[in-house]
């Protein structure tokens, strides 16, 4: 879904605000990136929560009291680093 606003966003650009080829290129390459990131990220922490669920529901622990504080440093952490990933490999 993503992708398709970019593209048309992108076309919406070019022809209605004369915006140069080379930007709209910069944009679309930015929503591609954008789209590898959470590729890359969104199975680890559905992973990681899911377990975090099962365990502390298993332990008799109120689960959003571990989830909610793990998964977010998690989920912040991940994505920075696969961002710094990302732009290594396209730089």
């Amino acid at each position: 879904m993503a992708l398709v606003l970019g593209v048309m966003a992108s076309f919406f650009l070019y022809f209605f605000v004369k915006v140069s080829l080379y930007d709209i290129l910069i944009t679309f390459l930015i929503i591609v990136a954008t789209m590898a990131v959470n590729l890359m990220v969104v199975p680890v922490i559905i992973t990681v929560s899911m377990f975090l669920a099962t365990y502390t529901s298993r332990r008799g622990w109120n689960p959003d009291n571990f989830i909610t504080a793990i998964e977010s440093v998690l989920s912040d952490g991940k994505t920075t680093l696969a961002i710094l990933v990302t732009f290594y490999v396209w730089r």
